[in-house]
């Protein structure tokens, strides 16, 4: 027999929220949200997990409690946005192990928004093995064997000898009938082959063998990495080089190396959004800024990284002496940011020093004073309040 009594939840979290404690009201209409959930009641689920987010915006749990009620009422694209959102609230906060033990306990079955969870973690951090494998384990029970496939090759760029990794490999190649590819992968477990060599013996070959005039381009799905990726580094080198030289009339000889770096990374990143964005970066670092906004306008505003887009895209601005423009790209960022995260602060600070130029202290002292609730002794933020002040009271 249960002891949850839904009625008293409910008065809980309604005196907490009012006298003003929202993590402890947060927590109790996200319990009323489950509850209901398990009774098929995801109208009234929806409603509970909506007001504990409004409490508690960076709680990324609550944003799949909030997935698996949109995904009971058939929105499973809204689902999908709030899988996204969860993911980018982890990595902010590097919760994400902790945000996966739920998917694995609450998704079962839930295939789609599994693969959503793996495919943004991917999309914003390639630096573990734990989102290659599970991608790849839920593409090969869909049937999806060359993108598992793809997927596993990333991996093993990570951990060559992870067993799990392997074995999943060879259970692609044998539903693909591939038999030799299954020799290869056994030899290279027995150290008989290098890594490079099983990637070039299961495919990979294709990407540098195209020199003949009539062989195909083979164009680099996001999640693997191109032996091409050496050529853009050394385009790189050489764009720095030649950016170093203090002879104005020299600078002409770089269009022709920038146009062909930006060449061969749209042939190599494709729509990796996330290798735009650090595109973006490197040729904001180097002054390009034409170009680095080139990159930013590919990264569409329902992205998960749209935020950081336009957050980049508002320094450019500032850079160039667009006050006006920087203050919208900055308002957009921070409409994606968490409260209280690194990302709103200091996005929140940029807008507070733009209204102070602008000679709005209204709006700047607004800014200052929601960052100084959070976090009183962020960059010179009392400087800037004293200072707002003291214009205001002119």
């Amino acid at each position: 027999m249960s002891h949850f009594r839904p009625k008293e939840v409910l008065q809980r979290a309604q005196q907490s929220e009012k006298e003003g404690h929202g993590r402890q009201a947060a927590n109790d209409y996200a319990l009323l949200s489950a509850y209901l959930r398990k009774k098929k009641k995801f109208t009234d689920a929806q409603s509970m997990v909506a007001k504990a987010i409004q409490l508690a915006p960076d709680s990324g749990r609550l944003f799949l409690e909030q997935a698996l009620c949109f995904w009971g009422v058939g929105e499973e694209s809204q689902a999908q946005v709030s899988v996204e959102r969860c993911v980018q609230i982890g990595i902010e906060k590097k919760q994400l192990q902790t945000y996966l033990a739920h998917l694995q306990r609450d998704f079962i079955g839930l295939n789609l928004l599994q693969k959503k969870f793996f495919e943004t973690w991917l999309s914003l951090d390639r630096t573990q093995l734990t989102p290659f494998l599970g991608l790849a384990e839920l593409q090969f029970e869909s049937g999806q064997m060359d993108s598992a496939k793809e997927c596993i090759l990333s991996g093993l760029r990570l951990e060559p000898a992870h067993q799990r990794l392997l074995e999943l490999l060879e259970a692609v190649l044998e539903k693909a009938n591939q038999g030799l590819e299954v020799e290869y992968v056994q030899r290279f477990k027995k150290q008989k082959i290098s890594l490079t060599q099983l990637l070039l013996l299961l495919g990979e070959k294709e990407s540098t063998a195209s020199s003949g005039k009539n062989s195909p381009v083979k164009v680099t799905p996001p999640l693997a990495k191109s032996d091409e990726l050496k050529d853009l580094s050394e385009l790189v080198a050489d764009l720095e080089k030649e950016l170093e030289l203090e002879i104005e009339e020299k600078f002409e000889n770089v269009e022709p190396l920038i146009q062909e770096f930006i060449r061969k990374s749209n042939v190599v990143i494709g729509s990796d959004l996330k290798a735009r964005l650090d595109l973006a970066y490197a040729f904001f670092e180097m002054g390009r800024y034409r170009e680095a906004k080139m990159e930013l306008g590919l990264i569409e505003n329902e992205h998960v990284l749209y935020g950081q887009a336009q957050y980049l895209l508002g320094t450019i601005l500032l850079k160039e002496g667009s006050d006006v423009a920087a203050l919208g790209a900055f308002q957009t960022a921070l409409r994606t940011a968490v409260k209280g995260t690194y990302f709103w602060k200091e996005t929140s600070y940029q807008l507070a020093k733009i209204h102070i130029r602008l000679g709005d202290s209204v709006h700047a002292q607004k800014y200052l004073e929601q960052i100084e609730k959070i976090d009183p002794d962020y960059r010179e933020i009392r400087a800037l309040r004293k200072s707002v002040s003291t214009k205001a009271s002119e």
